[in-house]
């Protein structure tokens, strides 16, 4: 995926009300609430960490104040 497309991406999920959750809140939400998350949830993850990520999803996630990045 390009860093445009991913970009574009999460644009839409801001512009389509996503509740971004931060690791713990999605690990909280899936051992407490049985799988049960907040309409809308997202949690971002990559498999791996490589420099492009932080060159290219870092920026995009700061933009949003993605409140848990972990490099």
């Amino acid at each position: 995926m390009t860093d445009h497309e991913f970009q574009s991406q999460i644009k839409w999920l801001k512009a389509h009300n996503a509740r971004f959750l931060t690791m713990q809140e999605f690990i909280t939400y899936k051992e407490k609430g049985k799988g049960k998350f907040p309409k809308k949830s997202v949690w971002i993850n990559f498999d791996d960490m490589d420099k492009t990520i932080y060159d290219n999803a870092f920026p995009v996630l700061k933009n949003i104040k993605y409140q848990q990045l972990d490099f």
